[in-house]
């Protein structure tokens, strides 16, 4: 099979397991006896834990600086992205969150362009403006725009993740997949902890009934990660994160299926609508 399908495929895949990450997370988050700080380190090192056996079987560690840097850069990036991700799902409202973070797509075109050398493509930016249209019909008459301080937040940390998503594509290829991902977890874990210095016991204590939920949304989100490195491995970083775009209509769906949030199907389909003929621009 040649690459590309491979990439798209690996690329809706990552779309289909985030919506799910998403949706689970906010099952979480939003009770209000779990502390976000303490979610985002449980999380992050769980992941670590996890990914361990598969980063020690697949052990092959590079000689170029360039790739520790790019692994760096990106394990920085992470650390700050979870602690803003899990802040912002607690703390904002889904509709107004699924707007604002799709700024991202802005970023990864241009940051792309500037250090990956990635072409500005009409056919780019044609699928990022039809991506974008299904997120503002998704919140249309639901958000106000507004330059606060949950929305500078908001703003920021898409920026982080646009860098980290750009950093995790340099540095994929001189890395084995299972080996990087462990690192962008085990980093991340060590700097939250660092930040925050937790009771351990108590934080797992404080998470109650919602154990179960948290190990799910791990091994969801871990899955969705390392679809989303192969595709980065083989694949412009631009086409495969416009792809994964995917997730907005598929997390909105979940919502009224599983959250029982209330949304207008049309608005929804229509959202859907745009998204996939984003997402088939850049395959066909």
């Amino acid at each position: 099979m040649p690459l590309f399908p491979l990439s798209v495929a690996a690329s809706l895949a990552n779309a289909v397991l985030n919506s799910g990450h998403s949706l689970l997370k906010r099952l979480v988050l939003r009770k209000k006896q779990v502390n976000y700080v303490e979610y985002a380190l449980l999380y992050e090192l769980a992941g670590a834990l996890l990914l361990l056996p598969f980063a020690l079987y697949d052990l092959s560690l590079p000689r170029s600086l360039d790739a520790w840097a790019y692994a760096g850069l990106a394990a920085a990036a992470w650390s700050v992205y979870t602690l803003l991700s899990a802040y912002n799902t607690k703390h904002v409202e889904a509709s107004r969150l699924v707007l604002l973070n799709r700024f991202k797509i802005i970023w990864i075109v241009l940051l792309a362009s500037i250090f990956l050398g990635e072409a500005i493509t009409s056919k780019k930016l044609v699928s990022g403006a039809l991506i974008i249209g299904g997120s503002f019909l998704l919140s249309f008459e639901r958000v106000k725009l507004s330059f606060d301080r949950q929305s500078l937040i908001i703003f920021g940390s898409v920026l982080i993740a646009a860098i980290a998503n750009l950093a995790d594509k340099a540095a994929i290829n001189h890395f084995p997949i299972f080996f990087y991902a462990f690192l962008t977890y085990l980093v991340p874990a060590l700097a939250i902890y660092a930040y925050s210095r937790p009771n351990l016991p108590r934080a797992y204590n404080n998470l109650s009934g919602n154990k179960k939920w948290l190990l799910l949304t791990l091994v969801v989100q871990t899955l969705g990660y390392l679809a989303l490195l192969y595709a980065l491995s083989i694949a412009e970083a631009v086409t495969v994160l416009l792809i994964a775009e995917m997730q907005v209509p598929l997390t909105a769906f979940g919502g009224i299926l599983f959250l029982h949030e209330k949304k207008d199907l049309k608005k929804v389909f229509a959202a859907l609508a745009l998204v996939v003929a984003g997402s088939a621009l850049l395959i066909l």
